[in-house]
């Protein structure tokens, strides 16, 4: 797993779970050696409902994911993380969002 410059991360048991259940679902689904890249964690502009300013949302580049296996990876990481968090494809962002849902604690 590697981190874009300057990325901050709570290390807590939620965050911990969101970079363990990306990095095997990268490896699950693009089966070459690829290693994600989180791009943000607390650090950054975020709406102000956003987890990421409590330690439950980590955002992902795609930029290096072949696109064919885009939505595949976003749907392994939904099943590798559960109902608990949401898994969200921000094509637009050029990034996966992954966030712990609010009343999942």
């Amino acid at each position: 797993m590697k981190f874009k410059q300057n990325v901050i991360i709570m290390f807590n048991s939620t965050c911990q779970n969101i970079l363990s259940m990306w990095e095997q679902a990268c490896q699950n689904i693009i089966l070459v050696e690829y290693e994600p890249e989180c791009t943000s964690g607390f650090d950054g502009t975020h709406s102000l409902e956003s987890g990421h300013y409590y330690g439950r949302s980590l955002d992902f580049s795609l930029k290096e994911v072949p696109f064919e296996l885009r939505w595949p990876l976003k749907h392994q990481a939904q099943d590798l993380l559960g109902a608990d968090y949401l898994v969200l494809l921000e094509a637009g962002k050029n990034h996966y969002h992954i966030q712990r849902q609010k009343d999942s604690f």
